[in-house]
């Protein structure tokens, strides 16, 4: 790819984290740090055997009642397969891109997040490799040039894969 000139993407995709116990957790969260301001400041009852000052309460409620919430919920992947090669990113912590020349092979499969890979997220198995993942029981799987496994979890894994067959098909 030249300086300057347009990226090409072949195919863009963007999921969020769907599995039930994140929304549990931020919304339980964000309850019981509401319940705990709403009860001690403006009902006057004390919140626990040891209250905290109304000052900490308020501290608590705006990072446990708002700013995690809106950071749980928001949490999300894009893979996208363009001239550059494969870029999967977790804002804004992680990005990685996987250059068509380091691939060896891809098959759509169908894969249990928990069984090979503990989780969701960026996980590692030494069996497995690397996982990139959010929701859903399906990806493709990358064998890299020097024998190393990627999975990319994808809700639209047949496209993923016609992408990146077509790019590299492009390439050659």
């Amino acid at each position: 790819m030249s300086r300057g000139a347009p990226r090409v993407v072949l195919f863009r995709e963007e999921q969020r984290f769907r599995q039930p116990f994140f929304v549990i957790l931020a919304v339980g969260l964000a309850g019981l740090s509401t319940y705990a301001l709403i009860g001690q400041v403006a009902l006057r009852r004390p919140f626990g055997q040891h209250p905290a000052p109304d000052a900490v309460l308020w501290i608590i409620w705006a990072a446990f009642g708002l700013a995690f919430p809106f950071f749980m919920l928001s949490l999300r992947m894009t893979t996208e397969v363009s001239d550059e090669g494969i870029v999967v990113r977790f804002p804004p912590f992680f990005r990685r891109l996987i250059s068509l020349e380091k691939i060896r092979s891809f098959e759509v499969r169908k894969y249990s997040a928990l069984k090979e890979y503990g989780g969701w997220g960026v996980r590692h198995s030494l069996k497995h490799g690397t996982a990139y993942n959010v929701s859903g029981p399906l990806g493709v799987q990358l064998t890299l040039q020097d024998g190393k496994k990627i999975l990319i979890g994808s809700q639209s894994p047949d496209r993923l894969a016609g992408a990146l067959g077509d790019l590299i098909r492009y390439r050659r």
